[in-house]
This record gives C-alpha cells, structure tokens and sequence, in this order.
C-alpha cells in the first residue's frame, strides 16, 4: 500500500517584531524548511527521512507559498502547487498486526513534522 503525504500551507505567521516592520511599510522576505519523518508504529527505525542536518529538507519562499494578496482582505492567497510534497511511502499489508486474527487488516504510521524558517530579510520598499 502506498501513502503519500503533502502538506498544504494555509498561513505562515511572522514574529511581532518582524511583522511590525512589514506593517511599517518595509518588504519583508522569508523562507521555511519542512521536515518530515516516518516511522512505522512500535518499531525504531524510519521509513523516510528529509532533514535540514542531512540536507534534504523541503525549503520554500514565502512569495512561491503565497504569490498573491487580496487587496479588500489583506489576505495571502496561496498557491497549491508551491504546496510541499513530503514523503511517499510503501507499507507492507502482510506485515499488519491484525494479520491472523480475523480481524480486518490495518497499518498505522507516524509523520512528525517540523515547519521553521530559515531567517527573515527586512529592507524598505524602493518607490521608482
């Protein structure tokens, strides 16, 4: 059985103090890492791995995740396609727990996430 998981990225919020800057009128830019590992319940060792000490994470741009702003709500609109694919994984069914005691066939696995950004730049807008 194949599992695939995608994380669709809503909101990203900034710290007060660097969204104070933004609302001062300066152009803020900012990228995150997504992390992700999956392991298989009750056992030790993980199935996928994309982490930032390996270099494998997933980084993104703010502008890629949210390209556009609503000018009557103020709101980021999203782009799904900028949405972070974060594993495919392939579980075995014949490796179910429940495999013999007539009971239905189940997997369970685990996915911890970790969203972080990597750092913000703040310079004022340059009106030409």
């Amino acid at each position: 059985m194949r599992a695939d998981g995608r994380l669709e990225v809503d909101e990203l919020t900034l710290p007060p103090s660097v969204q104070a800057e933004k609302d001062a009128g300066k152009s803020v830019k900012a990228s995150c890492l997504f992390e992700v590992t999956v392991s298989v319940r009750g056992k030790a060792w993980q199935l996928h791995r994309r982490i930032e000490s390996e270099n494998s994470a997933i980084m993104r741009k703010f502008d890629d995740l949210f390209p556009t702003r609503d000018p009557v709500t103020k709101t980021w609109q999203r782009d799904p396609n900028a949405s972070p694919q974060l594993f495919n994984v392939f579980l075995d069914m014949d490796q179910s727990q429940m495999k013999g005691t007539g009971q239905p066939l189940t997997l369970a696995f685990a996915a911890d996430i970790c969203v972080r950004a990597t750092g913000y730049e703040v310079r004022w807008l340059a009106l030409l």
